[in-house]
């Protein structure tokens, strides 16, 4: 639940009510992908916060929240977390553990928000919604000591898959595609305003997907390339560093295989759009000839 600092005596508001205390059930294991995956479904359905309501199984509270993410088959309540957990330290966070505080409230952990450490990107289950905000490191001032802790079960392995998102930008109409889950999730938090998260451009496997796409921002537009030809790549650095930065591989892709990934050039404003959609790519075709210019596949991506 949310406790600002406008609204302090709320913050019992997320003692879980439970008729008495369970015993741990069986620990399935999950890997952290997951855990974020679970929690941003709730984000995304905007569940309400309800001690009383339940969603797809789990007390929509802070801590049947964290329940759900965890995956533990039923509802936990604050001070019976730690029945699965164990106590961490400030640099052994990472993206899936938790921020507790025991008979108060509970926070998802999903990556530092800046490099000092000094903030991080959380889900919550709050008034009046789940949702991802920024918050200082280890809680709102006055609200009591949360320590960290990791769930005992929790996979540290790889996901074999990236989830590629796409946002689009609300001030200039171009177009973001990351796979960073944190990047995601700090774009959720903090710039609404700007961007708008229009869904799942495509899931890639990352055994074939092996060719690097490179990330490149226009440093006058503000909007971003991506290409994973060797050769664009160089003479983009050679030539026009002074109007585009690489900032880094943004994901692999394939360039032998796969389905492809459809490259345009908006013709008004100089932006990409890249989609791997046949029918969004026939209807641009079709429909915005005059503001689209298809320039043909960017790359493969295989599923």
């Amino acid at each position: 639940m949310r406790v600002s600092r406008a609204r302090v005596g709320l913050a019992a508001l997320c003692v879980s009510v439970a008729l008495g205390l369970a015993l741990p059930a069986m620990a399935l294991a999950i890997p952290r992908d997951d855990v974020l995956a679970r929690a941003q479904s709730w984000v995304s359905a905007k569940v309400p916060y309800d001690q009383g309501g339940y969603y797809g199984g789990y007390r929509t509270d802070c801590s049947g929240f964290v329940s759900m993410s965890w995956g533990l088959g039923k509802s936990y309540v604050t001070w019976t977390l730690p029945q699965v957990s164990h106590q961490i330290s400030k640099n052994e966070l990472l993206p899936g553990d938790i921020l507790l505080r025991p008979h108060h409230h509970v926070v998802l952990f999903a990556g530092w928000a800046d490099a000092g450490h000094t903030q991080y990107v959380a889900f919550e289950e709050t008034p009046p919604k789940a949702i991802t905000r920024v918050i200082p490191y280890p809680y709102w001032p006055g609200h009591g000591t949360y320590t960290p802790y990791r769930y005992n079960s929790i996979e540290d392995t790889p996901s074999l898959t990236w989830t590629v998102y796409r946002f689009r930008n609300l001030k200039n109409g171009s177009y973001l595609w990351t796979a960073n889950e944190i990047e995601k999730n700090k774009i959720q938090a903090t710039m609404t305003k700007t961007w708008k998260l229009e869904g799942v451009a495509y899931r890639i496997t990352k055994l074939t997907n092996t060719s690097p796409l490179w990330r490149f921002r226009n440093l006058k537009g503000g909007f971003y390339f991506y290409t994973s030809d060797p050769n664009e790549k160089s003479n983009i650095v050679a030539k026009l560093s002074k109007s585009y930065k690489l900032e880094g591989v943004a994901y692999n892709v394939s360039r032998s295989a796969g389905s492809p990934v459809w490259r345009f050039q908006n013709l008004k404003n100089g932006t990409y759009l890249f989609t791997s959609d046949p029918a969004e790519k026939a209807n641009i075709v079709a429909e915005l000839p005059k503001t689209w210019k298809l320039e043909g596949v960017a790359y493969m991506v295989t599923p």
